[in-house]
């Protein structure tokens, strides 16, 4: 797996992508998949939706089903392509997943045929926790506004479903009034929401919260295992790493004074910080022991560090 956290990286990627590899782009929300289509061109991607089944893109649709390929480079799809739809095309080498939602998550995946032996690249992006906090609180003023609805009609305040605000809908199911926003019920609303705040638990529960949502996604799969073989965009590549290196090439099998343990920590955070690598929630905190060995393991450089007092002991491993 590849985890980024800006659209903007992969899109880069795309752009710049001059072989014949296609993109699935799996997507949570109309919005964003019609942003993305935006930013790469019609001339190089179609984003289609449910909606768009009686559009101009009808037919578009209907070969990609029928053909279980697409033309262009890239197909931005939301969920209506998960169920029953599969993609055998052979020239798909790259899956994009968009989503905070398990089943979405799963069912995305897998509408990508692969072969045995076949490799395909998966990106995944990994929202920011404020963002996930602003879902929480969408989804909870959803559901207050639905139970106020169903009161009213429990209440005997009789009124038909054209007279629900949109996008409210009710009806009656064997004599039980059942009611949806957006078509998110309110059991499916209260599922999405603890989901939601398990994916921020996860992310708060890492020194680095972007780990901690990667490593939940991994174990919606049953992969969590593969983490530490995941790359990040934005991370440099080992080859990139010579001034990190060369830092601790420095000092390895060295104990350091508190004068040096602290110009060392220093030194790590601003080389980090320049390769663009993370080293601790916040890139402006000086990095300690546990933050910095968690850089190291993640960038699979064989050294390691330990605490001596108020002094670093580092080792090669």
């Amino acid at each position: 797996p590849i985890f980024f956290t800006r659209i903007e990286e992969m899109l880069r990627i795309i752009q710049k992508d001059e072989t014949e590899d296609k993109y699935l782009i799996c997507v949570d929300s109309k919005a964003k998949g019609q942003k993305i289509e935006e930013e790469l061109s019609s001339s190089i991607a179609d984003y289609i939706d449910a909606e768009l089944k009686n559009s101009s893109k009808s037919e578009t649709i209907q070969d990609i089903i029928a053909t279980e390929t697409f033309r262009k480079k890239v197909l931005v799809v939301t969920s209506f392509l998960d169920v029953g739809v599969n993609l055998s095309d052979n020239d798909i080498k790259n899956v994009v997943i968009f989503s905070t939602d398990s089943t979405h998550f799963r069912q995305a995946i897998g509408r990508k045929r692969v072969r045995y032996g076949e490799k395909v690249d998966l990106f995944i992006f990994v929202p920011k926790v404020s963002a996930l906090n602003r879902k929480v609180g969408k989804l909870r003023e959803e559901y207050s506004t639905m139970r106020t609805e169903i009161q009213k009609k429990e209440g005997g305040n009789l009124f038909i479903t054209s007279e629900l605000p949109f996008p409210l809908w009710m009806e009656n199911d064997n004599g039980k009034f059942q009611i949806s926003h957006n078509s998110l019920s309110l059991v499916s609303n209260r599922w999405r929401v603890k989901e939601l705040e398990q994916l921020c638990a996860a992310a708060l529960a890492e020194d680095i919260p972007d780990e901690g949502i990667a490593k939940t996604y991994l174990r919606w799969l049953g992969i969590e295992e593969k983490y530490r073989e995941s790359r990040w965009l934005g991370r440099k590549p080992d080859e990139q790493l010579a001034g990190l290196t060369e830092l601790f090439e420095t000092v390895a099998g060295k104990t350091l004074t508190e004068t040096e343990t602290a110009e060392f920590r220093e030194q790590v955070q601003k080389v980090c910080a320049d390769l663009g690598i993370r080293c601790g929630a916040k890139r402006s905190r000086i990095p300690d022991v546990t933050v910095i060995n968690r850089m190291l393991e993640a960038q699979r450089l064989p050294y390691a560090v330990e605490r001596v007092q108020n002094r670093f002991s580092i080792r090669r491993r």
